[in-house]
C-alpha cells in the first residue's frame, strides 16, 4: 500500500482530484442500486442474434433520424466588456467672485475670510469652522505651504 500512496502523491494536484472524483461516483454508484442483488439489464445490441431470440432488424437511418430529437444549435456565450468605471464628478465651481482652487471645510468662499480687505488671504484670517483648506490648483495666497494639498492645517 505504501508504494502505490507514493505513486498516488506524485500525481499532478488535477489528477489526484479526478481520481477521489471517480471513486466517489463509483461509491455513490454501488450505493444507489449498483449492488449485485438487483437483476442486471440485458446489454445487447440491437439487431443482433443470440441463442434463444430471432434476430431483430436494426432501424434504418430514417426511422432513427425522425424518432431522434432534433440536435440543439450550439450557442455561443456572449462575452459583455466590463462597464467603464464612471468619472468622476469634476469639482463644482466656486462662487462667482470667489478665487479657484480653494475648498473650505465650511464651503465658505476663501475670499470672504479676507478681514483687512487687502486681497491677500492668510491662514489668520480663515475661521476655525472653515478649516482645513483643500487646494486644488494653483495657490496665490500661499495657504499650503508644505505643497501637500492642504492648507491652514494647524
Amino acid at each position: 500500500m505504501g508504494e502505490l500512496w507514493r505513486k498516488f502523491r506524485a500525481l499532478p494536484t488535477w489528477a489526484q482530484a479526478t481520481s477521489w472524483v471517480v471513486a466517489a461516483l463509483v461509491v455513490i454508484g454501488g450505493i444507489a442500486g449498483g449492488g449485485s442483488e438487483q437483476p442486471q439489464e440485458d446489454l445487447t445490441p440491437v439487431g443482433i442474434a443470440t441463442e434463444t431470440e430471432e434476430e431483430i432488424p436494426s432501424p434504418t437511418p430514417t426511422e432513427a433520424e425522425s424518432s431522434a430529437a432534433p440536435s440543439p444549435t450550439p450557442t455561443v456565450e456572449e462575452t459583455t466588456e466590463p462597464e467603464p468605471e464612471p468619472e468622476p464628478e469634476p469639482e463644482p465651481e466656486p462662487p462667482p467672485g470667489c478665487t479657484p482652487g480653494y475648498k473650505t471645510a465650511d464651503g465658505s468662499c476663501i475670499d470672504d475670510h479676507d478681514d483687512d480687505g487687502n486681497g491677500d488671504v492668510n491662514c489668520g484670517e480663515v475661521d476655525a469652522s472653515a478649516k482645513p483648506v483643500q487646494v486644488t490648483g494653483s495657490d496665490p495666497y500661499e495657504l499650503d505651504r508644505d505643497g501637500d494639498g492642504v492648507g491652514c492645517e494647524s
